[in-house]
């Protein structure tokens, strides 16, 4: 998988724990911060490794910009998303090295028979390997970037893990509820379509194809639904999406749901 650029891959430099970004980007909330100050809040009495993977992860990613030699959020940041779809969104959007993050999604999403079942790492990475990238070249991957997409991934709640090699093509609730804040408007009644393609447009890739979402996408919306977190409607026999064992036009997100 090489794009000419100047940006640094982020599955090269990952290590650090999804809870400190989280944490980070709350402070920021309140005010711009120097760097030591904010290295001083985010790793009293730790390792000096520790800070110095965190803040140009920071940086690297795109959630924080420096400004008259303060951190405070990028100007892309949307304060009342998550830290984990603020990144997510970042992401989908790179065409830089680190379009990797999407490409290596998106790859997984493509393949049927990797819907569903626990994937192990070191099965995955050679096969992404083979796949042309359309227009570029990205880095290859191995273990270690691997390692790392799936730690990122996690932490956003795009997979579940299963062990430390292995995971499956299931969102977390928290992650799906985020997204579904962020693209609906509480009791008002939207097409799946539209749905789909604002999630699409804006943060990640959720069907397989156009017309069908993926599995582990409709298993998730089918919980959701269950708990009284949505609604679906089906008005006519077009733009139909397969939610559990409903064929679904419309959707609606209900009160009391928190982002």
């Amino acid at each position: 998988m090489t794009v000419t650029s100047r940006a640094r891959l982020l599955l090269d430099r990952i290590s650090v724990y999804g809870p400190m970004v989280e944490v980070a980007c709350s402070v920021l909330s309140e005010r711009p911060i120097a760097t030591e100050e904010l290295r001083s809040l985010m790793c009293p009495g730790q390792e000096e490794d520790t800070a110095a993977e965190l803040m140009p992860f920071l940086l690297d990613s795109g959630l924080v910009e420096r400004a008259r030699g303060r951190l405070r959020l990028a100007s892309a940041y949307n304060q009342r998303w998550s830290a984990q779809i603020n990144l997510l969104a970042l992401l989908h959007g790179r065409a830089d090295v680190n379009y990797a993050f999407r490409f290596i999604w998106e790859e997984l999403l493509d393949r049927a028979e990797w819907a569903g079942t626990f994937l192990d790492r070191d099965s995955v990475w050679p096969v992404i390997n083979q796949v042309p990238v359309p227009g570029a070249s990205l880095p290859h991957l191995n273990a270690n970037r691997m390692a790392s997409w799936m730690r990122l991934a996690s932490w956003i709640g795009l997979i579940q893990p299963e062990r430390s090699n292995s995971f499956v093509l299931l969102p977390t609730a928290e992650l799906l509820l985020s997204l579904l804040n962020a693209t609906l408007t509480v009791d008002d009644e939207s097409s799946m379509i539209d749905w789909v393609s604002s999630v699409e447009s804006q943060f990640c890739r959720v069907t397989t194809n156009p017309g069908t979402l993926h599995p582990g996408f409709s298993s998730a919306l089918s919980i959701l639904a269950a708990r009284g977190c949505l609604e679906f409607t089906t008005y006519s026999d077009e733009h139909l999406y397969q939610i559990g064992p409903s064929r679904v036009t419309h959707i609606t997100l209900r009160k009391g749901i928190a982002a």
